[in-house]
This record gives structure tokens, sequence and C-alpha cells, in this order.
């Protein structure tokens, strides 16, 4: 019984003694270049969303929807309309990533004050 509660003592101590630690970084790597991937991907998304929802005119076709939505031309068409436009569309997803990033922030606060702060944020982003 003693040397059981001198390595239960040790252990505390030194719990590196007792546990080995092994280091696999392929679903790291793995999860890091998907992240990667989906960003870019939404990244585009947005982009060519924002440029076709404000300054391009969009005509009824046959495939509608894949066309109005992901537009490669979005960049330099909007390069082409002027400074202003340009803007537009390169910062324009990171307002969807700030958006998502405010979210989070306030889930893990305290829900009553959650709620509150929520709605102040989206009535200035909606108002401004």
């Amino acid at each position: 019984m003693k040397k059981v509660e001198d390595e239960l003592s040790d252990f505390k101590i030194n719990p590196e003694k007792y546990v080995v630690k092994e280091n696999d970084n392929l679903l790291l790597n793995l999860y890091g270049l998907l992240s990667i991937a989906l960003a870019l991907f939404l990244f585009v998304f947005y982009y060519s969303v924002i440029y076709s929802a404000l300054f391009r005119e969009i005509s009824i076709t046959k495939h509608t929807l894949f066309d109005s939505i992901f537009y490669p031309r979005a960049y330099e068409d909007a390069f082409n309309k002027g400074l202003a436009s340009f803007a537009l569309v390169v910062l324009g997803p990171f307002i969807f990533i700030a958006l998502g990033i405010i979210v989070e922030l306030y889930n893990n606060k305290k829900k009553a004050n959650r709620l509150i702060r929520f709605i102040l944020v989206y009535c200035y982003l909606l108002f401004c």
C-alpha cells in the first residue's frame, strides 16, 4: 500500500514520467489544409456574390443560379468600374468574416448580456 501511495504522489509531481506523449500532426495538417481550402472557397464565393448583387445585370437563362453566383471576372470588372467598386468587392468578404467573429465572441459571453450586445451590433451594422 505504501508503494502505491508513493507512486501516486510521484505521479502528481512528475506526470510526464508516466504518460507518453505522442505527436501526431497528420490530422492537424489535414484540418489546416481543409480550413485554407474552405476559406478560399468562401472568399471567392463572397466576392462573386457581392459583385453580382451590386454591379452586374443578370439575365434569366438556363444556368442563372450558377452564373449569377460564381463570376470569375469579378475583380477585373470591378477594377474597370472604379476604385470604390473594386474596394467594395475586395473588402466585402471580410464583412462576413467579421460578423462570424462577432457572433463567436458573443456566444462565449454570459447569455443575459449576449443578446443585448448582439442586437446592438446588428443594428449598428445594419444602419451604418
